[in-house]
C-alpha cells in the first residue's frame, strides 16, 4: 500500500485472503485503504450528536433535541458554536448576562452527547431530521452579523 496515491502492491484477490488488520491506529485497516484506494470514495468519520436546547418562558421551560453530524469533533468546533446554534435555531433579540433572548425568552444549549450512527438515523426519523453542523454554524454566522450589527 502507498497511501491515498491510489497505488498498490497489494492486489484484491490476495487481500482477500489476508486477515485484517489495522496499519495506522485502530481506525485505518488494510481492508479499508483498498476499498477507499479502488473506490475513491473516502472512509466517513462522520460523529453523531443530539444537541438538547433550552427555552424558558416565564415560569415554563421547554426542551428539544436535535440530532447533528459533523466531520470534527465537538472540541474543533468554533468557540462560539452554541450561540452560532442558537441563532440558526431561533431568532436572537439580543445577548445579555442572562443569555441569548429571543421573543421575551431565554435561550439556550441544555447539554450535548455523542451517539452512534444508528441512533442518529433512527432519531432523525423520528424528530425532525438529521442536520449537518457545518451548515448550521455557518447559517448562524450569517444571523449572529446581523444581531451584531443592529
Amino acid at each position: 500500500m502507498y497511501g491515498n496515491d491510489q497505488e498498490s502492491d497489494i492486489c484484491l484477490p490476495c487481500l482477500a485472503q489476508s486477515t485484517p488488520h489495522c496499519n495506522f491506529g485502530e481506525t485505518y485497516s488494510t481492508i479499508e485503504g483498498v476499498i477507499r484506494q479502488t473506490t475513491n470514495q473516502p472512509i466517513e468519520n462522520m460523529k453523531y450528536y443530539i444537541i438538547t436546547e433550552k427555552c424558558r418562558d416565564g415560569d415554563h421551560e421547554y426542551y428539544t433535541d436535535l440530532i447533528v453530524k459533523s466531520d470534527e469533533p465537538q472540541a474543533e468546533w468554533d468557540d462560539n458554536w452554541q450561540d452560532l446554534f442558537m441563532c440558526w435555531q431561533y431568532t436572537i433579540d439580543c445577548k445579555d448576562a442572562d443569555g441569548l433572548w429571543s421573543d421575551n425568552r431565554i435561550v439556550s444549549i441544555q447539554s450535548i452527547r455523542e451517539i452512534t450512527k444508528h441512533e442518529a438515523e433512527v432519531m432523525g426519523k423520528l424528530t425532525s431530521g438529521l442536520f449537518t453542523i457545518k451548515e448550521i454554524l455557518e447559517e448562524g454566522k450569517e444571523n449572529w452579523g446581523e444581531l451584531n450589527n443592529q
